[in-house]
């Protein structure tokens, strides 16, 4: 069964299997390789990989799960119990397969893009496009990229459909995996939950201890990532698509510049 343009499940007499095919065979060979070292020192959330040989398939048994709803706290927790787990795994992660991820400059190549977008962005987003560009300027001049605490193995998309809850949960989409600091990827998880407890950072750090490790990043959430994304990729599809995303990108907008001077107000406090 054909899941997307490149990923199929495949149901045989050994059991269900997802498949997926990399145009670049690299970004193949890290996911295998991530996956073998997560799995020859028993990370409990890893899919077992049966695809052996180099080739730009991957194959791996398929997971019986549901995503994860990030408005839900048991499953901000059980994410973030999973990233924790995948942050400190006891493996030696040094290998040129794996890059260093640079969030400052990621952050300030998606600004440039944004920027660059104005004459299509402005009629879809009007005063706010300046606005978010204010913002996102604002945040970027806060931001000591020199805070590195360690460098650890990253999964490097912390979307919530990547982590699947079950009887035998599991993180999946190892793509975009890279080194870097493990306070950056809470960060960027942060930003994916924070719209679903209405901007309360307070909260989200009383709930969950992990997050206690963004401390001397907190300057970071004052960059608009969300915001920046999802403008962006509206601007990847097509008209129909277009006009459906909108539905959900304006009052998601709405909401984030509203509640976006309580969120700098408790940064500052700390």
């Amino acid at each position: 069964m054909q899941l997307k343009e490149n990923c199929w499940r495949y149901d045989t007499e050994k059991g269900a299997f997802f498949v997926k095919y990399y145009d670049d065979a690299f970004i193949a060979d890290k996911v295998r390789f991530i996956h073998k070292k997560l799995m020859k020192n028993h990370f409990p959330y890893i899919a077992p990989i049966t695809s052996q040989k180099s080739t730009p398939y991957i194959v791996h048994q398929w997971v019986h799960g549901r995503p994860a709803n990030y408005e839900k706290m048991e499953d901000r927790t059980k994410s973030l119990e999973m990233l924790k787990a995948l942050h400190e795994t006891n493996v030696l992660w040094k290998d040129a397969l794996l890059p260093r991820q640079d969030l400052l400059k990621k952050w300030e190549v998606r600004f440039a893009r944004f920027k660059n977008n104005e004459k299509e962005l402005l009629p879809l987003m009007g005063k706010d496009f300046y606005t978010i560009s204010n913002m996102t300027e604002q945040a970027l001049r806060k931001i000591d990229a020199s805070k590195t605490s360690k460098f650890t193995l990253l999964h490097g998309d912390v979307v919530h459909h990547n982590f699947l809850l079950g009887d035998q949960p599991a993180i999946i989409d190892f793509d975009l995996a890279c080194l870097g600091d493990p306070a950056d990827e809470v960060i960027l998880w942060m930003h994916r939950v924070l719209p679903h407890v209405n901007y309360d950072i307070y909260a989200l750090l009383n709930e969950q201890p992990y997050t206690e490790i963004t401390r001397q990043k907190r300057n970071y959430l004052l960059y608009p990532n969300e915001l920046l994304r999802e403008w962006l990729y509206l601007l990847q599809v097509n008209d129909a698509q277009k006009e459906q995303l909108l539905q959900y990108v304006r009052p998601f907008t709405n909401q984030a510049l509203q509640m976006w001077p309580v969120l700098m107000k408790q940064i500052y406090k700390m």
